[in-house]
């Protein structure tokens, strides 16, 4: 039986939520951009002739997740206002050229499975560093500038940002943001992803090009704390919940970027309230992840 991204049953009240980031597509060769290695991030890689068949596990992966997007449009899951798909970031990889991405066959295959439901409003694209030039591209991948949000989304009292302006190496605020986004580049230009990872306190990038070609394009979410947690995946977190606790009305943060696997952190308790934080993971390996909210007896939404 096909399934598409949601759950198969909702119940009335509840709203679930589909999000994806870091899918970094780059052009049609994987990403060509690193001086002095082969190894890449982005391996969506298909066959050039018309059929589009997929070659690497990474391609595998993302023509699976467009089959069930589709297949959620044909149900009407974006038409009734209790789903919504949410790309939250890093779609596209800048530093290979915006028009290669975006042209790519990767690209074209998701944009083609989700743009006959844009119209709805429940499809939503929240730019991230790497494709910080996404709404000024809006023309050449046909995703309407309204549906582009450059800072952050919130619905159902949850803060969907990518995650780039919890993390200094990439906020460019300061000097020290600055210098960190150059050296950061710099990184990215000439190593190997393994070795940036290192730098990063990131978990190893796996290569996911040889794996089967059967594995699920879902991830559960484990539960995590800030104790066990360093480097980018550390201060993402615990900037990210500052905001959230910033902005009193809100109980939860969905965050990408740090490409560690899909973990929820919870802060505080009683009165004071809980605070959620939630990572994505990256999407060549782990898929997308799904979070339902709901109405609680005050009328105040929650997650369910």
């Amino acid at each position: 039986m096909q399934t598409g991204i949601f759950s198969p049953e909702l119940p009335p009240g509840h709203v679930e939520f589909c999000v994806i980031s870091d899918v970094h597509i780059a052009n049609d060769e994987g990403d060509t951009s690193r001086m002095f290695t082969t190894q890449s991030r982005n391996d969506y890689v298909f066959a050039k002739n018309k059929s589009q068949s997929p070659i690497s596990g990474e391609a595998y992966t993302l023509k699976r997740f467009c089959e069930k997007v589709n297949w959620s449009g044909r149900l009407g899951h974006f038409d009734d206002g209790q789903h919504i798909l949410i790309l939250l970031g890093d779609i596209v990889n800048g530093e290979c050229g915006y028009f290669a991405s975006y042209n790519s066959v990767a690209y074209k295959m998701l944009s083609s499975s989700f743009l006959p439901w844009v119209h709805t409003g429940n499809i939503i694209y929240v730019a991230g560093n790497h494709d910080k030039e996404a709404k000024f591209y809006s023309t050449l991948t046909n995703f309407p500038r309204l549906a582009i949000i450059e800072g952050a989304y919130t619905k159902c009292g949850i803060v969907f940002q990518h995650g780039h302006q919890f993390d200094f190496l990439c906020n460019g605020r300061n000097a020290l943001g600055l210098l960190g986004e150059f050296a950061s580049n710099v990184v990215v230009k000439l190593f190997p992803p393994k070795v940036e990872d290192l730098m990063r306190g990131r978990d190893f990038y796996y290569n996911h090009s040889d794996n089967n070609k059967q594995r699920s394009t879902r991830s559960l979410i484990e539960q995590a704390s800030l104790q066990t947690m360093s480097g980018d995946n550390k201060r993402v977190a615990e900037n990210a919940l500052k905001e959230l606790k910033k902005r009193g009305n809100c109980h939860t943060i969905i965050c990408g970027h740090t490409h560690q696997s899909p973990v929820q952190i919870t802060v505080g308790a009683g009165a004071s309230g809980r605070l959620t934080y939630i990572n994505t993971g990256k999407f060549a390996r782990d898929g997308y992840i799904n979070v339902v909210c709901r109405r609680d007896r005050n009328g105040d939404w929650e997650l369910a």
